[in-house]
């Protein structure tokens, strides 16, 4: 049997770049034996270092390590050369900017290329994260209070934001992924020092109301072509050392006790489905994605965000809820890997 042609893509300018490594690592060797792959790496500085050929799934880890050190080329002419290798599917195993905002996105739309994931207008609006909660606010979605700062705003905004809402309140870059840049901010004094933080990763910072309760996160996936199915959901429950789901709780291995399905009421892992589908059809998402929650302590669950490109490490959500309904990493794979065509979504006109 002739095998299909997967281009894997890594790395990647953003900040997610060692976790987009990590996808790779646990990713590429799992896939089934029915598909070839070329690992393509993408250097911080944005150029392009791809594998000389297609290569078995076994054999493709090892391949792609040698390219992290090696010197690339410029993204329009890797892209070209993909292009005429007539891929079966571009698997993109970055996340954060330039990987999931929309941009790597839109680049493969304009070649023609299938690619894993949600569309780039889709990929653009869920990581704009104000943006995002004001969708779900006017939807009637429970999402906590919140407030992007802009320069037009007066100096004392984000204090005024704390002390209105009460302390704590979490202060986070307004468009990057894997909790980079968050602070929990317990009093007005730690304001200034977690802004500063934040800005390093992004020029729009939110400030949300900070929601004590349990943190829980459900994975939505294209089972079939026209087929959207709620995995089972996953509470999120840090060791003594974390805060909250931070990104070392979120990615060194033991740091987070995750439990799937969580040990909560089925009315309750009903609703969590229930809200992670409908974020997944009003983002307009495609393929898969994860909703993140909070189940307050006042009873009400609040939506904090949806990742269109979930990590897919080793320690990652997707792949434990994946398992919970029985597909194994490989078969959450191919599942991927065989529903990118988007030229028939009936699902997505039905909530």
């Amino acid at each position: 049997m002739k095998q299909k042609k997967i281009v894997f893509l890594f790395g990647g300018p953003g900040a997610e770049h060692e976790v987009s490594v990590a996808t790779a690592k646990s990713a590429l060797p799992k896939f089934d034996a029915q598909y070839s792959i070329l690992p393509v790496f993408i250097t911080k500085e944005n150029t392009w270092v791809a594998s000389q050929e297609y290569i078995p799934p076994a054999e493709s880890w090892a391949v792609a390590q040698k390219l992290i050190t090696q010197s690339g080329i410029a993204q329009d002419v890797a892209i070209d050369m993909i292009e005429h290798t007539d891929p079966y599917v571009v698997f993109i195993g970055l996340h954060g900017t330039y990987g999931e905002d929309g941009t790597l996105q839109a680049l493969l739309e304009s070649h023609g290329l299938a690619f894993t994931g949600s569309n780039s207008e889709a990929s653009s609006l869920a990581m704009d994260k104000p943006k995002v909660l004001q969708i779900l606010q006017d939807e009637e979605i429970t999402v906590p209070e919140f407030l992007e700062l802009t320069s037009e705003m007066p100096e004392g905004a984000a204090l005024e934001f704390g002390h209105y809402h009460g302390f704590p309140v979490v202060v986070l870059p307004a468009d990057s992924g894997s909790s980079v840049g968050v602070t929990i901010v317990r009093n007005q004094e730690q304001l200034p020092m977690a802004i500063d933080t934040a800005r390093q990763y992004s020029d729009r910072i939110l400030l949300s109301q900070f929601i004590p309760g349990r943190e829980v996160s459900c994975g939505m996936l294209v089972t079939d072509k026209n087929e959207l199915t709620a995995l089972p959901p996953t509470e999120l429950i840090p060791n003594e050392n974390y805060e909250f789901f931070d990104y070392d709780a979120k990615y060194k291995p033991g740091a987070t006790k995750e439990i799937t399905p969580p040990h909560m009421d089925e009315a309750i892992i009903a609703e969590i489905k229930s809200l992670a589908r409908r974020v997944h059809h009003l983002l307009e998402a495609d393929g898969y994605s994860r909703t993140d929650m909070i189940v307050g302590e006042d009873g009400k669950i609040y939506v904090l965000e949806l990742n269109t490109l979930p990590g897919l490490t080793e320690t990652s959500i997707l792949p434990q809820q994946a398992a919970a309904f029985g597909l194994n990493f490989t078969d959450f794979l191919t599942t991927i890997c065989e529903n990118v065509d988007r030229s028939s979504r009936e699902y997505l006109t039905a909530v």
